[in-house]
């Protein structure tokens, strides 16, 4: 396995993990929240500590993912097909 291979599969498992997260925060925010009146959930990410910082550690380790990936495949020539005009 490459190690463009590898990085690209370690970018999924965090990507989901992201997404987990994303689907639980309103159910979290249910639970853990204050309102305003007429239902309104007044809480953010920063007000929940731990899931907060799981959250932003993911996001800046998913950035990192994408920069190494975007340098590797630039480095490995793009396209293994060739391309042909004809001549007229």
């Amino acid at each position: 396995m490459s190690k463009l291979s590898r990085l690209q599969a370690r970018l999924v498992v965090v990507q989901a993990r992201i997404a987990e997260l994303v689907a639980l925060y309103p159910i979290l925010a249910k639970f853990k929240s204050y309102g305003k009146g007429f239902g309104e959930v007044t809480t953010s990410y920063q007000e929940f500590g731990p899931f907060a910082r799981e959250y932003e550690r993911l996001t800046e380790q998913e950035d990192a993912l994408e920069d190494e990936i975007a340098q590797l495949d630039d480095g490995e020539g793009g396209s293994a097909f060739a391309s042909f005009r004809g001549v007229t």
